[in-house]
This record gives structure tokens, sequence and C-alpha cells, in this order.
């Protein structure tokens, strides 16, 4: 168990609901909200919300005692869309864009909770856009 989380445990709500062939809901509580269709052959279309999390450590930050360790979180929220095409041979090409709202960040102690903030900032949302592509074994094509 982590000390410095306020929740070892966050449970999971999870809704897919199909309108019609080719649009549905796909709700995973509290990570996201989409609505998804398939504009295309091999293609799919998503606009809603997702929560995404950042967390990384940083060691000898503090000279005098170089065995402490840090950790920054980030949390922000992500509104806009996402396109993603099945190329041949599995892989799949991803573009997401949309405004990114900062909810809180922090850098703290490892030792500390995640109140026991050292450094925290605020930001405008802003714009982003993200471009990837990934390979899934798994995936099948559609009919």
């Amino acid at each position: 168990i982590d000390e410095g989380t306020k929740t070892p445990v966050i449970p999971m709500f999870t809704l897919q609901h199909r309108f019609n062939n080719d649009f549905f809901a796909d709700i995973i509580l509290p990570k996201q909200i989409l609505f998804r269709m398939h504009p295309f052959k091999n293609s799919r279309l998503s606009i809603g919300t997702e929560l995404e999390a950042n967390t990384f450590y940083l060691y000898h930050l503090n000279p005098t005692n170089l065995s402490e360790k840090y950790e920054y979180r980030q949390v922000d929220l992500n509104n806009g869309l996402k396109y993603e095409y099945l190329l041949k041979h599995n892989f799949i090409i991803t573009a997401k864009t949309g405004v990114k709202t900062l909810i809180t960040n922090g850098l703290f102690n490892k030792k500390d909770t995640f109140d026991d903030k050292i450094f925290s900032s605020t930001q405008d949302p802003s714009f982003y856009f993200n471009l990837g592509l990934s390979y899934n074994p798994f995936v099948k094509k559609r009919k």
C-alpha cells in the first residue's frame, strides 16, 4: 500500500451501451466517458473525456540527504476527439486532440502524504495533440 495515496483502492464501474450497430457509449468510471462510432471500415472515432494521471520519482534533489526520494503526480482531464485506424499487420495509428485541463499536481517527499506538498502549480487549460502507433496482436478486422 502506498502511504502517499488518499485511497489505496479505487473501484471502477464499466458500462458499454450500443445504440445501433456503429454507435455506442463506452463508460469506465472514474477513467473515461467516450461516445464511439465507426465512420469507415477498420476505423473508430471517439468523443468524450478521459482522466490521465502521470507519476514519476525524483532522486538526489536534496544535497544534504541524497537518500530521500520524491514523487511528482499530475492528474489531467482530457476532453476531445480520438481517431483510431487499423493498418495492415495489426498496427493501429491513433490521433488525439482536444483541451487538457489540470486537476491537481504536486511534488512531495515519498515518506510524506500527498497533502504535504513541497511544490504545486496551476495552469490554464491548453490544446493538446497526440499521434501514436501501436501493435495489437489480438485485434480483429471489421467486416
